[in-house]
């Protein structure tokens, strides 16, 4: 996928061209340098794997993984779009959701809320990052303050183009430069 032909905005993407995007959008951030990058081709998934070096920090690394496995609240098998490791003892799990129409988003949002914040212990953090004209919406904007205020330990982020994926950028950063408790 040719993000350059996106134009800045996100018109026309699915659910797995999102985290397509967001994948692409690690490899060309000013703010990071590739050191080793692996793409396992299946015919159920992509698994693909990136360890990036921050360019203002020489000591950390981040690395990527795209499909984790993981066990969710109710103990069921489950992928998460993106998990980073880092190298100070922390992850940040990160969920995409995109809808561009309307459907069945609102009972979803709750949901998978549930389902992500069980993961939000030790030095652990989750990002559910958003997309789509649906969440432009009152009636999901509405949803979507609940969850801010019943999931206070999950950050939120909406992309509405491009120049957004700033703000996922600002918050790895600063989880890569909080100290751990000890």
């Amino acid at each position: 996928m040719d993000i350059t032909r996106l134009q800045g905005g996100l018109a026309h993407l699915s659910g797995s061209s999102f985290e397509q995007q967001l994948f692409h959008m690690f490899m060309k951030s000013d703010r990071y340098s590739i050191v080793s990058k692996d793409v396992v081709s299946s015919t159920s998934n992509n698994l693909k794997q990136l360890v990036l070096k921050p360019l203002n920090n020489n000591q950390q690394h981040i690395h990527v993984k795209t499909q984790h496995k993981f066990k969710d609240c109710y103990d069921n098998d489950s992928r998460m779009d993106f998990v980073l490791d880092l190298n100070n003892g922390k992850r940040i799990f990160i969920e995409c959701k995109y809808q561009q129409s309307a459907g069945s988003v609102s009972s979803k949002i709750p949901y998978s809320c549930a389902l992500l914040n069980h993961l939000c212990v030790n030095d652990d953090k989750v990002v559910y990052l958003s997309g789509g004209e649906v969440f432009n919406t009152k009636r999901v904007q509405n949803i979507m303050r609940h969850m801010h205020i019943n999931f206070p330990d999950i950050k939120f982020i909406q992309i509405d183009n491009n120049s957004d994926y700033d703000v996922l950028f600002e918050y790895i950063n600063e989880v890569l430069t909080l100290k751990t408790d000890a």
